[in-house]
C-alpha cells in the first residue's frame, strides 16, 4: 500500500474521487450508479495511510505475542501434590491457553489440585519450581 503513496497514484485518487462515511453510503448508496460505487471504494482502499515500517513493527509485534502464548507450556509432569506424588504421566505438557483450559474442563474440576492450582497461582510453586515452561523442574 505504500508502494502506491510513493509512486503518487494514491494521491491521484484521493483528489479525484471522494471519500465517503458510512453514514453517506447507507443514506446516498441507493441511489449511486455502479460507477459511483467504484470510486468510493477505490478511494476507500487510500483513507488511512499506515507506512510500511508501522505495518511490520505490528506484525512483529504479533508475531511475538503468538510466540510468547505458544512457548508458555505447563509441564504437568512436574507438578506434584503437598506429598511430593507427581498427578500426570511424563511428558505431558500443556499449552496453558488452549490445552489448560480444556484440561481442566474435561478431568480435573477440584480446583484445589492439578492445573487449575498450577495456572492459577504457579508462584506459589516458588520461582525455582515453577512448572512453567520448566520441562526439568518438580
Amino acid at each position: 500500500m505504500d508502494d502506491f503513496f510513493q509512486n503518487k497514484l494514491a494521491f491521484v485518487v484521493l483528489l479525484n474521487f471522494p471519500l465517503t462515511t458510512l453514514e453517506e453510503r447507507i443514506n446516498l448508496g441507493p441511489k449511486w450508479t455502479r460507477r459511483q460505487w467504484a470510486e468510493a471504494r477505490l478511494a476507500e482502499r487510500f483513507a488511512k495511510r499506515i507506512p510500511a515500517d508501522v505495518n511490520l513493527e505490528i506484525a512483529q509485534a504479533a508475531g511475538d505475542a503468538s510466540n510468547y502464548i505458544a512457548g508458555y507450556n505447563l509441564w504437568m509432569y512436574h507438578v506434584v501434590n503437598e506429598k511430593g506424588q507427581r498427578l500426570f504421566p511424563p511428558k505431558m505438557r500443556l499449552l496453558s491457553h488452549w490445552n489448560l483450559r480444556d484440561e481442566i474442563k474435561a478431568d480435573y474440576a477440584d480446583s484445589q489440585n492439578g492445573p487449575a492450582k498450577a495456572a492459577r497461582d504457579p508462584a506459589s510453586y516458588g520461582t525455582d519450581r515453577c512448572p512453567i515452561d520448566s520441562p526439568g523442574r518438580d
